[in-house]
């Protein structure tokens, strides 16, 4: 399940990057696609909190082994909200942004030291 929400993710983001290089997409296109790339990543924090806000020092655990703290999953539903209303001025550019950061909270980076334990062990 989280690997096909990631997934659609992924797919929805990549969809939102205009594929030619020389012409820009019309506005409605344009606004289609900043519109798009915030409902995924919107399914993508209410997969992980469940719509609700957590308490900062609360850990969710992902689907592919990571821990997130309440207070990054939080901070990126604020920037999802950021990101919408950036869509809703037409500046496509800005909430691309504020998707992109989210998407980094939610999906953190691999690192060398991170390590796949629960909290406390």
């Amino acid at each position: 399940m989280q690997r096909s929400a990631y997934g659609l993710t992924v797919l929805l983001t990549l969809t939102a990057i205009p594929l030619s290089a020389g012409a820009a997409p019309a506005e409605a296109d344009r606004q289609a696609n900043c519109v798009a790339s915030v409902d995924a990543i919107t399914a993508e924090w209410r997969n992980l909190a469940h719509s609700s806000f957590l308490k900062p020092s609360q850990r969710i655990a992902t689907g592919d082994g990571h821990w997130l703290a309440g207070s990054q999953v939080n901070y990126a539903h604020i920037l999802i909200g950021r990101a919408d209303n950036a869509c809703e001025a037409g500046n496509a550019e800005q909430a691309r942004h504020y998707v992109d950061e989210a998407n980094k909270l939610l999906n953190p980076a691999p690192s060398g030291t991170m390590l796949a334990t629960r909290p406390g062990n």
